[in-house]
């Protein structure tokens, strides 16, 4: 699982853009994405985070590698997937919700917070 940090650096034209409503035009332009994969990605999410019964922000990053990762940092959580990998994906929402499934499964199973506490241990 890569970091933040290490995924923004990917790209000098790295952004995110948290997306929260269910008509995100806006964030589907200033990402470079069509409406409709915006749309399908937004739909995904919010499925998933209904059956996990987590709401923490979604964010969409405009980095060209395809990845998807859950961050948590000062009590605060997070999950960003890329342009990259909602094109890849062409907007399917079950390609999509597939995605989001296993990102939540980090957070369901505390994969982060055990890989953050075996580095402060060491």
């Amino acid at each position: 699982m890569a970091s933040v940090a290490a995924l923004a650096a990917t790209t000098a034209h790295a952004f995110c853009r948290e997306v929260k409503t269910q008509a995100p035009a806006n964030e589907a332009v200033a990402l470079g994405l069509p409406v409709p994969y915006v749309e399908a990605t937004y739909r995904a999410y919010k499925g998933v985070a209904t059956a996990a019964k987590l709401e923490i922000p979604l964010h969409i990053c405009r980095i060209p590698e395809p990845n998807a990762i859950v961050i948590e940092s000062g009590g605060k959580r997070a999950i960003l997937i890329t342009t990259a990998l909602i094109d890849l994906a062409r907007g399917d929402v079950d390609e999509l919700a597939a995605v989001f499934g296993h990102e939540f499964g980090h957070l369901l199973h505390r994969h982060v917070a055990r890989k953050r506490d075996q580095a402060m241990r060491t």
